[in-house]
């Protein structure tokens, strides 16, 4: 699985939010699941968060081993998640994907509808044959967090 973080829409929804994308387990093999985790209960204030599965269509790719970054946040309306490369039980993987929400931007992000759109490879192929990391940038281009 792959975690990063995805900040609030709006002031009028709550704090950011940990999205974990996709990995393997020994019982079902490689995944394409997302899920969500509120990070406005870890303060220990008030009731534990809990793990929402999200069903973003289409699905994902099945698979283990790829980046996720936050590709969009401050100033955009919603986030977008970008998932780059992998591995499945027969491939190194050379595709990325983009995961964007749309809906009411007061609402969480468990309640907005989360689509995959595949970027165009061109120029990407043979690129993640290697581990990868993965950078957000402010927007005056400094590093906030890495992966």
């Amino acid at each position: 699985h792959s975690m990063t973080p995805i900040p609030a829409a709006s002031s009028g929804s709550a704090g950011a939010t940990a999205a974990l994308i996709a990995g393997s387990n020994a019982a079902t093999g490689f995944l394409s699941d997302v899920w969500l985790l509120p990070t406005s209960g870890l303060s220990g204030d008030g009731a534990a968060p809990a793990w929402t599965q999200l069903q973003p269509s289409p699905a994902l790719p099945p698979r283990a081993g790829h980046t996720a970054t936050l590709i969009s946040g401050a100033g955009a309306t919603f986030p977008a998640l970008l998932v780059a490369g992998g591995r499945n039980v027969v491939d190194v993987l050379a595709d990325s994907w983009i995961l964007v929400a749309s809906g009411d931007p007061s609402a969480g992000p468990e309640d907005w509808t989360w689509t995959w759109r595949q970027v165009s490879d061109a120029g990407f192929k043979g690129l993640v044959n290697h581990v990868a990391t993965a950078v957000t940038l402010r927007p005056s281009g400094g590093a906030v967090r890495g992966r």
